[in-house]
Order: structure tokens, then C-alpha cells, then sequence
């Protein structure tokens, strides 16, 4: 029996069901490997670890320092949040300050250093430094924001507010950064006629750590509550190293700055109705396209690195195989059959 069946590498059905699998596999894996990209390069995936590590993320090492232009740096003493172990609702204060503002020190025009030198860090708000915190604010109220801005000391990082608050208390400093939260106070009775202010915490651009910042005034459409992500520019008097409770229900510090406003630029996409969920929507859209992209990459790759050409050979007979027909009886080929019928048609006519 002949057999012309191709004697050669088996060719791949890429339409049965595990190969089929095995494709959609690889399209799995690329996109899994484009999303894992993605999340490595933001740094906020990874504060879980450094707190594990036991570092808690934005808060100043005591190796680093910062300069200012007129020549004061960042302390070397490591800030935290508790000097020592306390037991539970205890709280340790630093002692009261004897030359806490430095004697030949300048202010700006209205600023009273005797107000001043009551304020304490690493403590909440104390009846004794409220004329001192209002005051402030009475400035800032009746002082023009140009004005404010060109007094001020300059651009500071957040490890310089964290690390000296004597040396900037009272100074009109400048911090760029991020807006995450806004909510609105209401101010107690005072003498400088202050009614309320607005409480907005800053993810400062170089640490991931909040600074609280009360503002008088906001922006025409500045977004109110909280999860918000609007960046901006503040120019107001650094007040104080402020206490209190974090998400966590830790005691934890951060630097508090009083201001008259912020500095704003609205985004087309943040003014209109939703405007927040589609740009989130998009950036979406954007990843899972790269993510088909880089998958079919993968796939194309696969496929040319493992493609195999089938070969057809010709079988040889095996022994045996064409003895058989020697008995068989052959039917005559077409010639043979012509000069037949023409014998035939001679033996006819004569």
C-alpha cells in the first residue's frame, strides 16, 4: 500500500484550544509586565516598604542638609515624631524656650517678635501664642499679595521648615507643591477680627509628608474637600512645628505655615463637570493601549522565534511493499488500446 502522507516536522494547529491558551498566556504576561513597569517608576508604590524598613517616607534624614541664600543650613539633629517611649496619651513638649527669636533678627512691617517668642514647637494650639497666631494672620489680611511675594526669603524645602523652625518663624517663605486636602474653619472670637480660615494640606514637592497651611483666602474655583491633586505655589509666614494626630492615631509633627492665598492655575480638565474622572480615564485608555502593544510585540517575536517550516518528503518503499502488483493484472495504456481497435477495424473491412 502507498502512503503520500508528508513525512516531515508536524505542523502547529494555532487554532486548537492549547495553543490557543498558550497565546492568550503570553498576551497576559506582556501586560502584566507593562503594568508592573509602570508601577516601579512611582515612587508612591513603594512607601509600604520604606515603612516597613522603619523609615517613615518625607521625613528629613540628618545627614542631608539645605543652604539658604543667606548662609543659614539645615540643622544636623535627627527629628521625631516622640523623643522618647511615652506611655499611652502621654505627650512630651520641649521646655519653654529662653531666646527663641534671635535678637537682631528682622521681620516684615506689623511682625512682633514679643508674640513670637511665645510660640513652642511639637505642641497644638496653646491660648498663651493665639495673639501671636492671629496677629499674622491680620497682616496677611491687609497686606497685598505682591507685596507679600516680593518680601518673601525665597523658595524653601520642606527639610528646612522641619529642621529649623526657630530660625523661620516669622519669616515670609515660599513652598511649591501639591494640594491633597482643603477644608474650611471656623476661627474662635480674637482680638485682630479674624472669622475663619481655610485648613489645606501640601504634599511639598520634595518629600512625601504633608505640610498644613492655613489660608484666608482661596482661589475663584479652587476645589474644595479632599483626595485633590492641584498644584501650587504658597507665599505666607512660617509659623511653627505643629502636633497632632495622623491617620494613624500617632502623634506626629508637621511644618505650619499661615498665608493669604495660593498661587493657582486651573486646568481645563478640572474646571468642567468630571473632569478629574476622565482624565483618569484616559491615562486608562492610554495604558491598557500600550499595553496590547507591547503584548502583540511579544506575541510577533514569539511566533518568528519559533516558527518551523514543514517539510514534504517522499516516501521510499519499503520491501515488499511493490512486489505485490508483479500479479496483478494491469489494464493496457492508451496506445495499446488505439492499435487495437485499429487491427479491429482492418480485420472488419476485409
Amino acid at each position: 500500500m502507498l502512503d503520500f502522507r508528508p513525512k516531515g516536522t508536524r505542523t502547529t494547529n494555532y487554532f486548537s484550544r492549547g495553543e490557543q491558551w498558550k497565546l492568550l498566556s503570553l498576551v497576559f504576561a506582556a501586560g502584566l509586565l507593562v503594568f508592573l513597569v509602570e508601577a516601579a517608576v512611582n515612587p508612591g508604590r513603594w512607601v509600604w516598604l520604606l515603612r516597613a524598613g522603619g523609615h517613615v517616607p518625607g521625613q528629613p534624614d540628618a545627614a542631608k542638609g539645605d543652604g539658604r541664600a543667606d548662609g543659614r543650613h539645615a540643622a544636623v539633629e535627627q527629628p521625631a515624631v516622640l523623643r522618647h517611649k511615652t506611655a499611652p496619651g502621654e505627650f512630651i513638649a520641649e521646655a519653654e524656650a529662653e531666646d527663641g527669636i534671635p535678637p537682631n533678627k528682622r521681620f516684615f512691617d506689623g511682625v512682633r517678635p514679643e508674640l513670637l517668642a511665645r510660640v513652642r514647637d511639637d505642641t497644638v494650639f496653646r491660648s498663651a501664642e493665639s495673639d501671636a497666631f492671629y496677629h499674622l494672620l491680620k497682616i496677611l489680611d491687609e497686606t497685598g499679595e505682591e507685596r507679600l511675594e516680593q518680601a518673601s526669603i525665597g523658595r524653601v524645602s520642606f527639610t528646612q521648615l522641619f529642621t529649623q523652625p526657630k530660625e523661620f518663624r516669622g519669616d515670609l517663605v515660599t513652598v511649591d507643591g501639591t494640594v491633597r486636602r482643603v477644608m474650611e474653619k471656623t476661627a474662635p472670637q480674637n482680638a485682630f477680627g479674624i472669622k475663619g480660615y481655610w485648613q489645606v494640606v501640601l504634599e511639598p514637592e520634595d518629600r512625601d509628608y504633608p505640610v498644613v497651611i492655613y489660608c484666608l483666602n482661596l482661589p475663584p474655583e479652587f476645589p474644595r474637600g479632599e483626595k485633590l491633586h492641584e498644584p501650587v505655589a504658597v507665599t505666607g509666614f512660617y509659623y511653627r512645628r505643629l502636633a497632632g494626630l495622623s491617620s494613624g492615631r500617632e502623634i506626629m509633627t508637621w511644618p505650619l505655615l499661615l498665608s493669604k492665598t495660593l498661587r493657582w492655575q486651573p486646568r481645563l480638565a478640572a474646571a468642567e463637570p468630571g473632569g478629574q474622572d476622565q482624565a483618569a480615564l484616559n491615562d486608562l485608555a492610554v495604558g491598557l493601549a500600550l499595553a496590547v502593544m507591547a503584548s502583540l510585540v511579544v506575541v510577533w517575536f514569539v511566533f518568528s522565534r519559533t516558527r518551523r517550516k514543514t517539510t514534504f518528503v517522499m516516501p521510499h518503499p519499503r520491501p515488499g511493499e511493490l512486489s505485490s502488483l508483479r500479479h496483478e493484472e494491469l489494464a493496457p495504456d492508451v496506445r495499446e488500446q488505439l492499435a487495437n481497435l485499429a487491427r479491429q477495424d482492418q480485420a472488419s473491412g476485409g
